[in-house]
């Protein structure tokens, strides 16, 4: 809806609200609202006069006075037609500042696109399609003229190869001092696991005509001291 409102206006038609409108839009807003608010006062006092003209033909009905009952139900026929009254005027300036408050808000908007567009006019205009693309082929060919120096720089320059023998020696003592370094914690391992493994070996018992000749001298020794 808004870019249909810009495509439809007329070229420079499109401004910021001075501040005379801004201050004319917010007088008008405000006369509206107190408008309202007195309408508003207006309608509750009409609603206390009907419930007083209810109130009232009763009364005077049950007082056998009919004619004056049927006064008060004629004035508050016309207080229901004021109050009806009152309530559309209320409605219509309600919907007047409804309207004026967005009619403000899409002046805004209006105003702020068209600013936005006259600024990126403007950056458009600092940046032409062919100045962009002049740009872009000086950083290529200044990106190949870069590829070319150093394609240049290092052109003939390889590793030296005359240590090859040498790294291969000393690699090659390495390799042997750790395969002899293996060997030997192989060694060491085998014989630890054979200690280990070896079975224990208990010691016999005594001969039992061993002991029984042992005990018999032990009983005849002190016999023989004592003669």
């Amino acid at each position: 809806m808004v870019f249909g409102l810009l495509r439809r206006a007329k070229k420079g038609s499109i401004r910021e609200p001075s501040a005379n409108n801004r201050d004319d839009v917010q007088s008008a807003l405000a006369m509206g609202q107190q408008a309202i608010r007195d309408m508003n006062d207006r309608l509750r006092v009409l609603e206390e006069r009907i419930k007083d003209c209810v109130a009232e033909a009763k009364e005077k009905y049950s007082k056998n006075d009919k004619a004056g009952a049927l006064g008060a139900l004629r004035r508050k026929k016309l207080y229901e037609e004021e109050a009806t009254r009152v309530t559309s005027s209320i409605m219509t300036l309600e919907t007047q500042n409804i309207t004026l408050e967005g009619a403000q808000m899409q002046q805004l908007a209006l105003s702020a696109l068209s600013t936005g567009a006259a600024a990126h006019k403007r950056f458009q205009e600092c940046m032409a399609t062919t100045e962009v693309d002049k740009l872009m082929d000086q950083l290529e060919e200044q990106r190949e003229n870069q590829l070319e120096i150093y394609d240049a720089m290092t052109q003939g320059v390889s590793l030296p190869t005359e240590f090859e023998d040498e790294l291969d020696a000393l690699m090659q003592e390495e390799f042997a001092k750790e395969a002899a370094l293996e060997q030997s914690i192989d060694i060491a391992a085998e014989s630890l696991a054979s200690v280990v493994e070896q079975p224990v070996v208990e010691p016999e018992a005594p001969n039992e005509s061993l002991q029984t000749r042992t005990r018999v001298s032990e009983a005849t020794e002190p016999s023989a001291i004592a003669q």
